[in-house]
């Protein structure tokens, strides 16, 4: 895997208080759309098609440096780990398609600009 990017959890962040009051974690959501940005940062053209496999292994506190390692396109997807002290916190993998542009056919339904 390569490293695809990282950041620092910041200890104001606005999800402190809420989540969970005492004993703060990062949001599961918030760690995965770091991780979809840092992929398609490296992939103009493309944008998240889904996230077929994801699994939390430990929680991720405020204050940690969490690094995000990729591999490569394989079939549409990209497999994925964030770690925190070179310890992998999660992985999965993300799927990956074009950027679709104007109106989209779906069914005998127009959705899209022109609709």
């Amino acid at each position: 895997m390569t490293p695809a990017g990282h950041f620092i959890v910041p200890l104001d962040h606005p999800a402190l208080p809420g989540h969970f009051p005492g004993a703060p974690v990062l949001p599961g959501v918030v760690l995965l759309d770091h991780v979809v940005a840092a992929i398609l940062a490296d992939l103009p053209g493309c944008r998240a098609a889904g996230l077929p496999q994801v699994k939390f292994l430990r929680p991720v506190r405020f204050g940690d440096d969490v690094e995000i390692v990729r591999g490569p396109v394989h079939e549409g997807r990209i497999a994925f780990a964030c770690r925190v002290g070179g310890e992998d916190v999660a992985r999965g993998a993300i799927q990956v398609g074009p950027i679709l542009v104007g109106p989209i056919l779906v069914g005998p339904i127009l959705v899209g600009p022109a609709a």
